[in-house]
């Protein structure tokens, strides 16, 4: 018994092609965030709520 009502399988292809779409936009974005050459950025990042002086 198929409890969830099913799309026309004529556009099942659409699914599939916008889940492989955003899973390599994810793996991309991943790796733009993390990538080696970013690291002195987020050091520099990390520790600027240490660095503020004037801070209450």
């Amino acid at each position: 018994m198929n409890l969830v009502a099913s799309p026309d399988p004529g556009w099942a292809w659409l699914g599939s092609l916008l889940t492989t779409v955003f899973f390599f936009t994810f793996l991309g974005w991943t790796w733009w965030a993390f990538a080696p050459s970013r690291r002195a950025q987020h050091e520099a990042v990390g520790r600027m709520p240490l660095d503020e002086e004037d801070s209450p």
